[in-house]
């Protein structure tokens, strides 16, 4: 309930802001510009603060919001430039339509800063903030080089004629590349909190919408600007929510995530074999145990296949290792595109496996093994090997009748799949 009362708070307070904006717009459009730029402005610069005394948080997609943070600051700075430049403050003179070639720069860098860090991600490299910062320093002061000192940043406003060609395909430009940011961001979804996610996803829309706007007017006081203007102030603040609930609200979250992610990946490892990518055998038994206990609590049948693959010994002798390994790839092929979705196929040991069969007696697992068998068959008539692929396997059931413990279950299972070898050994002989 408190959550929702907190969002409801915001909205009101967001609502607010929006008309008192609008209020300002009716008195004066050069007021109302100040206070929704210097709005942006001070969100950017706070997210600069917030994000660079996080750095060391956390290594998982802090880099992601610390390099926002930094490229927010340098473009909230083009901003307030922006601001003061803008016709009608007669802060800088000689020309009146500074503040749309420092808009679009402005545009450009902070759509660009969206895209990057995914790039990043991709190749996973770590973030260098003091490099970063630098960087941007540089390119900052380029762009207000191009635009004060050497006048040959394109011309963005020409009086009487509005908006110039390059301004309008610029903006568009920028669109497309925030497009490309949320695919991006998209593809990368599993690598932020869903709400962190959430916000960065509002704030990119947002801002491709204020963007369109800006498009649209012919004179710097049109209602399209206004509005343009409007949708970057939420913009702005979405992506302050994402820094904020990462760095200060939740920084456990973003922590505890990458620990459980962590902890996740070194669990499956552990109960994962390494060259089959098989359960191995702690992971076999801790199932078994709990299929043990399902077949018992709801009166069905559970069977399990003990199975070791033949003349591995023979084939590591005569051939090589990497010949007995294909040969245990071989056979875990077969077991794996053969048995239910419901089944556990389990590495035991180095030519032993286990198949657990929940909900189904020895008779149909029979039907299951003499697929696969069927399937080895044609393996072998058909292939290369200078081996022969093979396998021997027993049966043991277990349920409400024939209740025995988890070491007896595996043991019947064990001597039937060797009575099952040596009745092969004497058809051969």
């Amino acid at each position: 309930m408190y959550k929702y009362k907190n969002y409801i708070f915001e909205v009101i307070i967001l609502l607010i802001v929006i008309a008192v904006l609008y209020m300002t717009n009716l008195y004066s459009y050069l007021l109302f510009h100040s206070f929704a730029e210097l709005f942006s402005v001070i969100i950017g610069f706070t997210l600069f603060i917030v994000a660079w005394n996080s750095k060391n948080f956390s290594k998982k997609y802090f880099d992601y919001l610390v390099f926002i943070g930094i490229a927010y600051m340098f473009v909230s700075f083009l901003d307030l430039l922006h601001t003061l430049s803008y016709n009608g403050m007669n802060i800088f003179r000689g020309y009146n339509f500074y503040a749309n070639q420092l808009w679009i720069g402005a545009r450009y860098l902070e759509s660009i800063s969206l895209l990057i860090p995914f790039i990043f991600i991709r190749f996973k490299r770590k973030l260098r903030p003091y490099l970063t910062f630098g960087i941007y320093t540089v390119v900052t002061l380029s762009i207000i080089a191009s635009i004060f000192y050497f006048k040959v940043f394109p011309i963005c406003f020409i009086q009487g004629k509005g908006q110039t060609s390059f301004k309008i395909i610029s903006e568009y430009i920028i669109c497309g590349i925030l497009t490309t940011d949320i695919i991006l961001l998209r593809k990368n979804k599993n690598k932020f909190d869903s709400k962190v996610y959430g916000y960065l996803f509002g704030s990119i829309i947002f801002t491709i919408i204020s963007e369109f706007e800006f498009t649209l007017y012919i004179n710097n006081y049109a209602f399209s600007n206004l509005l343009g203007h409007y949708f970057k102030m939420i913009s702005f603040y979405l992506i302050y929510k994402a820094v904020i609930i990462t760095c200060i609200t939740q920084p456990y979250n973003t922590i505890f995530k990458e620990l459980t992610d962590k902890e996740n990946e070194l669990e499956k490892t552990a109960a994962t074999d390494e060259m089959t990518k098989l359960y191995n055998r702690r992971a076999g038994m801790e199932f078994l145990d709990k299929e043990m206990k399902n077949a018992l609590r709801n009166k069905n049948n559970l069977t399990i296949c003990f199975i070791d693959v033949d003349n591995l010994k023979k084939t590591n002798d005569t051939y090589g290792h990497i010949e007995g390994d294909n040969l245990i790839l071989n056979v875990v092929k077969l077991l794996v595109s053969n048995v239910r979705n419901s089944d556990y196929v389990c590495r035991i040991g180095g030519d032993e496996f286990l198949i657990v069969f929940p909900n189904i007696a020895i008779k149909d697992a029979e039907l299951i093994i003499n697929r696969i068998r069927s399937d080895m068959d044609k393996l072998n008539a058909g292939s290369s090997f200078n081996y022969k692929v093979d396998f021997s396997y027993g049966f043991a059931e277990y349920n409400n009748v024939k209740k025995v413990d988890i070491d007896t279950l595996i043991e019947t299972a064990d001597s039937n799949m060797y009575k099952n070898k040596v009745q092969k050994r004497k058809m051969t002989v």
